[in-house]
């Protein structure tokens, strides 16, 4: 096994953090294209590196919508696109939700009509509060699409149990 060097482990902690910070923008209720923009210009500003390949793997986690708009205005995101394999027409259209989570409920039951799905963020549980009151937070199961997030309670730090109803138990 091959030891991490001090300067790849700080590059690691670096890239991290800027991810987290990145994560932390996409969830504030006024994100938008500019304010990204504005993020990344600043990054590229006060570092040595930015992960771009990081932070469009983010992005298209948390928010897709977002992610295929800044593409057409930046040309490095629409290349890291191109590189990771990511087709435009793939991301969604912009959307409400600032969040989305995908989750695999194959092999669980569920408990009195609900899922309760083990979630790890490195959100603020007050962030993770405030979209899950206005229904900012989209949970897609990996068989069964869209499904319904229905409660969230905050286990420890940046840890979470969803509760999760299918199309089968509304239905």
């Amino acid at each position: 096994m091959r030891k991490e060097t001090i300067d790849e482990r700080s590059i690691r902690l670096v890239d991290e953090r800027l991810v987290s910070e990145l994560e932390f923008v996409l969830t504030h209720p006024s994100c938008n294209v500019e304010r990204v923009e504005n993020f990344y210009n600043n990054c590229l500003i006060m570092n040595e590196s930015v992960p771009i390949y990081a932070f469009v793997t983010t992005m298209k986690r948390i928010n897709p919508g977002l992610l295929r708009e800044w593409s057409k205005q930046n040309t490095a995101v629409r290349m890291a696109l191109d590189d990771l394999g990511v087709k435009l027409y793939t991301l969604g259209s912009p959307e409400k939700y600032s969040l989305h989570i995908q989750i695999d409920l194959s092999g669980r039951s569920p408990s009195r009509g609900l899922y309760q799905v083990t979630w790890h963020s490195e959100m603020d549980e007050k962030t993770v509060s405030g979209m899950f009151k206005r229904r900012a937070i989209k949970v897609t199961d990996r068989t069964q699409g869209d499904v319904e997030l229905v409660g969230i309670r905050t286990v420890t730090d940046h840890k979470y149990t969803l509760y999760i109803k299918t199309r089968e138990e509304f239905a």
